[in-house]
């Protein structure tokens, strides 16, 4: 699991409230890499062997999806880097996770295959 730079509280709490319908914006297989990467805790190679693509795919894609998140913040008016955006998703997934979940249909986690 590489480190991703922890998002100081303030932007955590900007995050927060816009998170569940950031995540809804996502297609189907960038929302299933952000779930399994952050709230699953899985690695690049457990996103890509769910996926049934590439550790490098899964790393592009996760990339991917945190682009299109940060744009979505920007647009509310969150600055952030993709970084912090990461940190925050990741350091708070616990109390994040249920609301997501459910607006995801938790279809990724726990380990079901994703199809490419």
């Amino acid at each position: 699991t590489e480190p991703y730079t922890v998002a100081p509280e303030e932007t955590w709490e900007q995050l927060a409230p816009l998170l569940e319908d950031a995540m809804g914006q996502l297609g189907d297989k960038d929302r299933a890499a952000v779930v399994l990467r952050f709230f699953g805790g899985k690695s690049f190679a457990e996103v890509a062997t769910a996926a049934g693509v590439s550790e490098n795919a899964a790393k592009k894609r996760v990339g991917h999806a945190l682009e299109k998140l940060h744009r979505y913040f920007s647009r509310r008016g969150v600055s952030s880097t993709t970084a912090i955006i990461a940190g925050a998703i990741s350091t708070n997934s616990v109390q994040a996770a249920p609301a997501v979940l459910a607006k995801a249909g938790a279809v990724m986690f726990y380990d079901v295959t994703i199809h490419p």
